[in-house]
């Protein structure tokens, strides 16, 4: 029949399916935080929640694509920076890091009026305080080319400062 006529089909065909619902996976992921956070309307039901990615790698590829996210930039300032967390929870991992976009980054010294001089639990959807250390880099550290980590002095030589932090969790 037909199959004879055009030949075997390609081996790849399967792969490429399945990149393609990846990388899907991930975009609608990624969509459904960013437009929860822009809209405010949390998503309270389970059942509505993206999948947790299954690796380390994909919940990056997440986080990459809220980064890339167009509402990264309009709804929220853009990335300003990175959020580490869950240090030593992760076997292999010291921490994992997620974007940390400027709409979420208030400097209390120089934003007094925000909110009539009060942050809003409600208007975050804050559930927790914590305190924790904010480092300001005055470089960024780009992967070396030989693969070779940053000794804890060629970190410490790109920090421009280092502060107190009050996180209000949402």
């Amino acid at each position: 029949g037909r199959s004879s006529q055009l030949g075997p089909l390609p081996r790849t065909l399967p792969r490429i399916i399945v990149v393609v619902v990846y990388v899907n996976t991930i975009k609608s992921t990624a969509e459904s935080y960013m437009q929860a956070w822009a809209s405010k309307q949390w998503i309270a039901d389970t059942a509505l929640m993206p999948p947790a990615p299954p690796t380390v790698a994909e919940m990056y590829l997440v986080h990459r694509a809220m980064q890339d996210h167009a509402l990264a930039q309009s709804a929220f300032g853009g990335l300003a920076g990175y959020k580490l967390g869950a240090v030593g929870v992760i076997e292999g991992e010291a921490a994992i890091s997620a974007p940390l976009f400027t709409r979420f980054v208030v400097d209390a010294s120089t934003e007094a009026s925000l909110c009539g001089g009060v942050v809003s639990a409600a208007e975050i959807n804050m559930h927790n305080l914590e305190a924790e250390v904010g480092v300001i880099m005055a470089a960024d550290l780009e992967k070396k080319t030989d693969g070779r980590p940053y000794s804890a002095d060629e970190v410490w030589n790109a920090v421009e400062s280092v502060m107190p932090i009050i996180e209000m969790c949402g």
